[in-house]
């Protein structure tokens, strides 16, 4: 009976494994046949890493790292990014890191009421690699290792493989960080590309997106000037990067069960080999579940969404495993924050930005096989609108 059930588990992930492969196989065949032929992408490594800008685009880059202490019902999250424009037509010098824009914000809420909003440009902005100028894009399959410094407001940011530390004065609000033992998208290779981007070769991207971590442990202290909170919870952290920002999209996050349950969601209107077209990745992480869908992967995902209602509802279909999700995302209108700077071609602007709640609730359904079914709660969880899709409500 032993030697039966192992011969039955090994046919079960022999089968996983060739599924795996055929749906990467006719992906890619689709966008062969559409593009008249691509080489797949090529090993990236550590992309959380700065990246140098390319040559005749303009370019941004940001990192965003959100935590989440269920225990005291607190949130917050310190985001910044970077922006340059295309050097001059007639210029012959190599990119710079020379910045026109440094954005920096900070976002919390504490169980209740309108999450919280303080942002602003940096006067100076520093990155280093390793503790080097940046010259080169991340080397292939090496650990993350750099730091990130801004003043005015101040923000400093080092990360060293699966370790980090942040702090921040940003207004009235301070925050000191640190974070360990990190979680990667995918633990088998965690300094690599894999992640929400999958296997699109990264010439057709004009934004790239990748999750460095998430679940890390984390310890901070924040502070409004005039109520100090201390705790540890759970962080996420994700980098942006690219010439082009999407005209559309929604995002949200969340961590519960103690960090064992982990979502992530993002869709919009993403351009691809420069073709506009409804893009969506939905990722959720719990005891017995790894599970990842994508619309580059043939999965079938649709969204309904009233942001002004606060309200989104996801469902994702995987054929092939016969897996399917839904999500429906709830937040009070009265706690979205001030809208937040995103990036555009001529730098950021909070016209339309995007706006953010901390305290949506998300009720999750996983159904395999058409019969096995598992239910998930998460509260403080990250509701975001942007671009086009903003309510004209939100305040500016």
């Amino acid at each position: 009976a032993s030697s039966q059930h192992q011969q039955t588990s090994v046919r079960a992930s022999l089968i996983d494994l060739i599924m795996v492969l055929l749906k990467g196989r006719v992906a890619f065949g689709l966008l062969v046949a559409v593009l008249g032929g691509m080489q797949p992408p090529s090993s990236t490594a550590s992309p959380f890493d700065p990246h140098v800008p390319p040559p005749k685009q303009p370019f941004v880059e940001g990192w965003y790292t959100r935590v989440t202490d269920e225990d005291q019902l607190v949130s917050f999250a310190v985001v910044m990014g970077s922006f340059t424009p295309p050097p001059p037509a007639s210029s012959q010098s190599s990119p710079t890191r020379n910045f026109t824009q440094t954005w920096v914000a900070l976002l919390f809420n504490g169980g209740d009421g309108e999450t919280v909003v303080a942002q602003g440009f940096a006067s100076n902005y520093t990155v280093t690699a390793a503790g080097n100028p940046v010259t080169h894009d991340p080397p292939n399959d090496t650990p993350a290792d750099f730091q990130v410094y801004t003043t005015d407001p101040t923000l400093f940011l080092a990360v060293e493989n699966t370790t980090s530390t942040l702090s921040a004065t940003i207004g009235n609000w301070t925050v000191q960080l640190s974070l360990s033992d990190r979680v990667a998208w995918d633990t088998s290779r965690p300094n690599s590309a894999a992640g929400p981007e999958g296997w699109v070769p990264d010439e057709l991207l004009p934004c790239h997106y990748f999750v460095h971590t998430l679940a890390s442990a984390a310890k901070y202290k924040i502070s409004d000037g005039l109520t100090t909170r201390t705790g540890q919870g759970y962080a996420h952290q994700e980098a942006n990067w690219g010439s082009t920002f999407p005209s559309a999209w929604v995002w949200g996050q969340g961590i519960g069960y103690n960090g064992t349950v982990q979502l992530l969601f993002t869709g919009g209107k993403f351009s691809i080999a420069g073709v506009t077209l409804p893009q969506a990745v939905i990722a959720l992480r719990a005891p017995g579940v790894d599970l990842n869908f994508l619309s580059a992967d043939i999965d079938f995902i649709t969204q309904k969404r009233d942001a002004c209602a606060g309200t989104l509802e996801l469902s994702a279909h995987d054929t092939l495993f016969d897996t399917h999700v839904e999500i429906a995302l709830k937040a009070a209108p009265k706690s979205f924050g001030r809208r937040l700077y995103v990036p555009g071609v001529h730098g950021f602007s909070n016209n339309p930005g995007c706006s953010e709640s901390f305290s949506a609730s998300a009720a999750i359904t996983v159904q395999r096989l058409g019969k096995q079914t598992q239910t998930f709660t998460l509260a403080q969880v990250a509701l975001e609108f942007g671009g086009d899709y903003v309510c004209s409500e939100n305040d500016l």
